[in-house]
């Protein structure tokens, strides 16, 4: 997926609801090329924060392909 498309993409999960907090940065070379923070976080019942570069998500079982996919590509 070319990167120019990556903003539509993520805004159909987040518009979707198949998730409600999403953070994405991209790399290449070493060298930030891309990031997008969407969505919010759920702090209580009556109130959320919008997700920002400093959100910390909970590490999920899906966090080992990505971890997995990164460590291939590096070499």
């Amino acid at each position: 997926m070319k990167i120019e498309r990556l903003d539509g993409a993520l805004e159909n999960i987040i518009g979707e609801e198949k998730v409600s907090e999403l953070g994405v940065i991209v790399y290449k070379d070493g060298e930030e090329i891309y990031s997008k923070f969407l969505g919010r976080r759920v702090i209580d019942k009556n109130f959320s924060k919008p997700v920002t570069r400093q959100t910390r998500f909970k590490a999920a079982s899906v966090s080992k392909m990505f971890t997995k996919e990164a460590r291939q590509n590096e070499y």
